[in-house]
């Protein structure tokens, strides 16, 4: 598989807004799954309903039918038991941890520029840069220790 063209395009930028995306995980996406889960729960219960009245070789395959769309459904939302054990469930969980970790990574980035901006600006006048001396090849630099001015 070949990388698209854009691979390299400084003009490609990914913006998250981890307020946004956390409020994403803990309300939209559950509330959206409540929504969708009632509507398969009353497809489920006429379907039910309509499996009462088949008979033979129909009703096996309309049982048969039922069981399999129950395990799918029960995968994905879960059980009303343990509604957490279905996938969607865990994509919000996902959701919602990929929203703290970009957090993190904000404020751990903004804290080391502050720092990195504050050493810059700051003038102590009392250090000097290291002398340097590297007879070692391929590269030697032999440079004497510099004094600040007074």
């Amino acid at each position: 598989m070949s990388e698209p063209s854009n691979y390299d395009s400084t003009s490609l930028v990914i913006k998250v807004d981890p307020t946004a995306l956390w409020s994403l995980s803990q309300s939209d996406l559950p509330n959206d799954a409540d929504v969708v889960a009632s509507a398969i729960g009353s497809i489920q219960t006429t379907w039910q309903g309509l499996a009462l009245g088949w008979a033979g070789t129909t009703a096996d395959e309309a049982q048969d039918f039922n069981t399999r769309w129950n395990a799918a459904i029960a995968a994905l939302f879960g059980t009303q038991a343990d509604p957490s054990s279905g996938v969607l469930s865990k994509i919000a969980d996902a959701v919602g941890t990929a929203s703290l970790n970009y957090a993190a990574t904000e404020s751990t980035v903004t804290t080391m520029f502050t720092s990195f901006s504050s050493s810059l600006n700051s003038s102590s006048g009392t250090q000097s840069p290291p002398a340097r001396s590297n007879n070692d090849g391929p590269i030697t630099e032999n440079t004497p220790a510099y004094t600040m001015p007074s």
